[in-house]
């Protein structure tokens, strides 16, 4: 029963989070980020393959215990192999849990002085395809390997090219698995040292001992030690003594493009489908080159009527990204069982989210392909045979995706698929959200006053909240099989025992509750949803316009107070006018339910629709109507925007009747009226929410008929600019209907001859209302114009078709 609700650095991890999209931290929350060129070793055990295994050491030939150590980002431990094993075990491989577009593979052996390199190796890498068909081995091609023998050099970096015809500018390889293989080993003879320090070896370090016969040319020839020993001095060769080979391989990376943001998209609630829509699709992006999603791409030019040609692959990522390429893989190892190559052409498309007047998703063509006849390929060059292909472009704000293409008419029918497809940026993810369980604000219902939070916002980032409450919670059970895949409580009826999995219950929004509040983007910004209640729940959105940039969000806390009354009723009348732009007389009434330690109120502040401005009338209070007029109250200066009374005495409990009146002018089509009731002065205020009841509303709907604009006046005509501060400036006054938000009105003047002398663009922030534009008789170099009549154009720019938005009338300047 505190007053307030706090959350605080380490409890993020208990709200509801996309997964993979925010980092958690010791000091808050803030966006994932995606990275470039990095080491894909490192994660490996991040992904897990569709064997269900997770990437990371998948073999070893020996010593399986101490594999780990050669991808654990560490330069000072290692993988050694059992110098008794057989030489063909040496070798080990890695998994990294899924397919990557990598660049280069570096192989690092152990400082010097800690052990020794191999002396000779071969790297290989595989995609993951079997061996040969039914083959449960897997098929490796080398990527790189050692020259000659080598004792000293420790770092190795091999550059990768693709092992399938790829771009021409493409770099690199695509693969999940790579293996190291020694192919020589200098065993017992390492390192040559002196006698002394053989000696001083121990015994498991001490290697070859190598005696040797001086022939009588001064060639050396080894031999034994019981052939050294019988010569003279003179015959006696040098004794050479070796330290054993210490092979430690210390790392292995894999360094690629960087993260590939299709990987898990579907977990974290996004979609894949297609014009095809078979359910396939996902095969594209599981970041498994064994899987294929196969698609028509030709059809033969008789019997096609049905075929649609035109088609698209849809791909919702989950969440905002900045993305600046699209690697596709495709389909080769089918070449010889009817398809085709590549798909002959395609074109990328990415949407932020914004939406076309007709409510489709709006997309940006980021990379085309079409298909040239001098690419080889099946049926005259129609379909590539490049299966490797990267579409780079500027960094894009994007989380859908689009890919278009077109089917071709051919002889036959062709076939292509897409292995996998990968999608590549960089920088902090340009929006994240979020969002708490219902959290219980208390036994009894409470007033949520603000909300507040700590949050650090370099340039070009932006932490917003926003709210949702009620008073009821219910409960929804969910069913699973033993394989963990969600099905309806009928089909979980009909398993067998043995097929059930678990049953959860989790804790939902009732009925009662609120739609969401609109977003609140500064700390302390007063809570808008309906209150008091019992529960809220709250939705944090981290922005950022610039991938380098991402913002820290520490804690938040919503403030409560105690309701002022149980529940307050509003009504305005009447709901709708006769007229647009008349003056109507309102009445807004309030039926205050009281319990008994609810406190009371002493003030009403409406929060009036745009543009509006009103005059009060009356105030009634009270059982027996006790009427005030105007002059009796204390109407607080608020501005236009609003109409805040102080009552002339506490409204509490028996007194269960409030009543403005008040005229004004509506400019909406309609016209919403927030209410609220309040107790106390300055930082001690207490606010509380008027709901509209059952059969009740705030709103008052104004006929939608007639322009945008209305009647134009105006004043000081004619008018004269020549400083005396008289008439000056020629006023146009002009009403605005029907029209949201902010926008631009416009004064253009010409004059007879048709040249416009002057052009004027203002921004207001809320367009509705009246609006007032001057002209002070100069031109838009600031010259003073020559006395005459003029045409004043005013209006604004709006996009509504069909829709008068400027006026004409005619002014006189005379000086």
């Amino acid at each position: 029963e505190s007053d307030r609700v706090a959350v605080d650095e380490g409890d993020w991890a208990e709200w509801e989070i996309a997964a993979g999209t925010v980092q958690l931290g010791p000091e808050g929350v803030r966006p994932h980020r995606i990275r470039e060129q990095i080491n894909a070793v490192l994660d490996a055990p991040n992904f897990v393959s569709g064997e269900g295994v997770p990437g990371g050491i998948r073999a070893a030939g020996t010593n399986l215990a101490e594999a780990a150590n050669a991808i654990d980002g560490r330069e000072d431990t290692f993988w050694e192999p059992d110098e008794d094993a057989p030489f063909r075990d040496w070798w080990i491989e890695v998994d990294l849990g899924r397919l990557v577009w990598a660049r280069k593979i570096v192989v690092k052996f152990a400082p010097e002085g800690m052990g020794d390199p191999f002396l000779q190796f071969k790297v290989l890498t595989s995609n993951g395809l079997p061996a040969f068909s039914q083959s449960k081995a897997i098929r490796f091609a080398q990527a790189g390997r050692s020259e000659g023998l080598n004792k000293s050099q420790r770092v190795f970096e091999f550059d990768l090219k693709p092992s399938q015809e790829a771009d021409a500018d493409f770099v690199g390889d695509m693969f999940q698995f790579v293996q190291i293989v020694a192919t020589a080993s200098a065993r017992g003879q390492g390192h040559e040292v002196s006698e002394t320090r053989w000696n001083s070896l121990p015994e498991e370090e001490r290697g070859d001992v190598i005696y040797f016969l001086r022939e009588s040319s001064g060639v050396l020839r080894q031999i034994d030690q019981d052939q050294h020993a019988a010569l003279s001095e003179s015959r006696a060769g040098p004794i050479k003594y070796y330290r054993r080979e210490r092979p430690r391989l210390a790392e292995v990376e894999v360094w690629t493009e960087g993260d590939n943001i299709s990987l898990g998209s579907l977990s974290r609630g996004g979609l894949i489908g297609g014009t095809s829509n078979t359910g396939t699709e996902r095969l594209a992006i599981d970041g498994d080159y064994k899987t294929v999603w196969t698609e028509q791409v030709g059809v033969s030019d008789v019997g096609n009527v049905d075929v649609e040609f035109d088609r698209e692959l849809l791909f919702d990522l989950g969440t905002w990204f900045w993305i600046s390429r699209v690697v596709i893989g495709f389909d080769r190892e089918n070449i010889a069982h009817g398809f085709t190559g590549a798909f002959p052409n395609y074109v990328i498309n990415l949407s932020n989210g914004q939406r076309n007047p007709d409510g489709s998703l709006a997309y940006v063509a980021r990379a085309t392909r079409e298909t040239t006849d001098i690419e080889p390929g099946r049926f005259s060059g129609l379909f590539p045979h490049i299966f490797y292909q990267d579409n780079a472009f500027p960094l894009t704000r994007g989380r859908y995706f689009k890919m278009d293409y077109r089917v071709l008419i051919v002889p036959n029918w062709a076939n292509s698929g897409i292995r996998e497809l990968q999608l590549y940026g960089r920088g902090f993810l340009p929006q994240v959200t979020l969002q708490s369980a219902p959290m219980e604000l208390g036994s009894d219902p409470r007033i949520l006053s603000s909300v507040h939070w700590a949050a650090d916002t370099p340039p070009g980032t932006q932490v917003q909240f926003r709210t949702r409450t009620g008073n009821q919670l219910d409960e929804e059970i969910h069913y699973f099989t033993n394989a963990g895949k969600e099905v309806t409580e009928a089909k979980y009826r009909k398993l067998l025992s043995f097929q059930r999995g678990d049953s959860t219950i989790s804790v939902v929004p009732g009925a009662d509750w609120s739609s969401w509040s609109p977003y609140y983007t500064a700390t302390g910004a007063p809570i808008s949803s309906p209150s008091p209640r019992r529960y809220a729940i709250v939705e944090a959105t981290l922005r950022s316009d610039d991938p380098g940039q991402g913002a820290l969000l520490r804690g938040m806390h919503i403030a409560l107070d105690w309701p002022l009354a149980s529940q307050v009723i509003g009504e305005v009348q009447p709901r709708q006018t006769q007229q647009r732009g008349e003056r109507t007389t309102f009445t807004l009434s309030l039926q205050p339910q009281f319990q008994a330690d609810n406190r009371g109120f002493d003030q009403v502040l409406v929060v009036l629709p745009s543009g509006a401005a009103v005059d009060l009338e009356e105030v009634v209070v009270g059982a027996e109507r006790v009427r005030y007029g105007p002059e009796e109250v204390t109407r607080v200066e608020t501005g236009t925007d609003s109409l805040w009374v102080q009552l002339p005495a506490p409204v509490v409990e028996g007194e269960g009747f409030v009543a403005l009146q008040f005229s004004g002018v509506l400019y909406l089509a309609s016209n919403a009226f927030a209410v609220q009731v309040g107790l106390g002065e300055g930082d001690e205020r207490v606010w509380q929410r008027v709901d509209a009841g059952a059969g009740r509303s705030l709103q008052v709907l104004t006929p939608f008929s007639g322009g945008l604009l209305g009647e134009v006046a105006v004043s000081s005509n004619p008018f004269t600019p020549n400083g005396d501060g008289i008439n000056d400036v020629v006023e146009l006054v002009f009403p605005v209907f029907a029209v949201q938000g902010a926008k631009a009105l416009v004064l253009e003047v010409y004059g007879l001859d048709g040249q416009r002398v002057r052009q004027m663009a203002p921004v207001v922030a809320h367009a509705a209302g009246v609006q007032r534009l001057t002209w002070d008789g100069r031109d838009d170099q600031g010259r003073l114009t020559p006395p005459g009549l003029y045409l004043c154009r005013v209006g604004m720019e709006v996009d509504a078709e069909g829709e008068q938005t400027t006026i004409t009338k005619l002014v006189a300047s005379i000086y």
